[in-house]
Formats: C-alpha cells, structure tokens, sequence
C-alpha cells in the first residue's frame, strides 16, 4: 500500500521530472531541427521528412535522457525537502531514511520500466528508421543531382522559375 508519504515525494519528484524532460526535449529538438534544416539547405535531404525525422530522433535520445533528468529531479526535490525542513519534520515524526528511499524506490521502478522498454526496443527501431529515410534522401537527391550553391538550367527554362508569363 503506498502511503501519504510515498504519493506525496511521486508527486514532487513526478513534477521536476517532467519540467527537467521537458526542457531536454526542447533543447535536443531545437539543435536537432537546426542539423535537419542545414542539411535541407544543402539539398542532401528533403523539407518533407524534416518533422519525421526530429520525432525520431527525439525518441532515439530519450532512452538515454531520462535516467540523468530523473536523478536530477530526485536531487531537486529532496534539496528541496531538506532546504524547507520537511526532512526534519519527518525525521520528528518518526520516519527515517529507510522509509525516504522506499518512496524513492517507488517512484523509480516506472522509470526503470520506460527506459528499459525504450533502450530495448524504441532506440533500435527509431536508429533503422532514421537511417533508412537518410539512404532513401539522399537516393533521391543523387537522382536529381540538386545541391546548394549550384545553379542548374533545365531545357526550356521553365523547370526553376516560380511565376510564368500568361
């Protein structure tokens, strides 16, 4: 059965954790979105799989941002608890460390699960389908033969011209 105590430490450290996860997502898709848009620039890979493949590459990290964001929501909130003298009210009351880190514990076996079940079998399946839309890209843009900095004219000249004459 859990107890006052063990919902209540679920609920601080659920709350810094997903303000913690929150921010790395941001963090990570920002610089990956800006690798993505670079190589859309450079023509090696096309504007239409650019949200694909920074959702997959947000899946293919979270394995492994979750563990270090879940420990620091930990530090967070028990920093937290120590800091407002919440420990020591407990500590008053008759609760001991024992029943501080069971309330941990509780709170750690999901997180062990998700990231166990993402390391597993999200982060390989997420690798090959990155990896088969960068081949199936750049197959097409060596069929076109487009890259950046080049300026090619098709016959007649209509091919690369936005507005025509009526």
């Amino acid at each position: 059965m859990i107890g006052i105590l063990d919902r209540y430490l679920l609920k601080e450290i659920s709350k810094v954790f997903l303000a913690i996860i929150i921010l790395l997502i941001i963090i990570i898709f920002s610089t990956t979105f800006i690798k993505l848009l670079q190589l859309v620039s450079e023509g090696s890979l096309g504007n239409q799989v650019v949200w694909k493949l920074a959702g997959l590459e947000i899946l293919r990290v979270s394995g492994k941002l979750i563990p270090p964001a879940f420990f620091l929501s930990i530090l967070f909130t028990l920093g937290r608890m120590y800091r407002d003298s919440e420990v020591t009210a407990m500590f008053a009351g008759g609760i001991g460390l024992g029943r501080l880190f069971r309330a941990v514990f509780i709170t750690a076996i999901p997180v062990t699960a998700l990231v166990g079940w993402l390391t597993l079998f999200v982060l390989p399946e997420s690798a090959l389908m990155i990896e088969t839309i960068k081949k199936s890209q750049k197959d097409v843009a060596a069929l076109i033969g487009l890259g950046s900095g080049r300026f090619h004219e098709f016959k007649g000249g209509g091919a690369g011209c936005i507005f025509r004459r009526v």
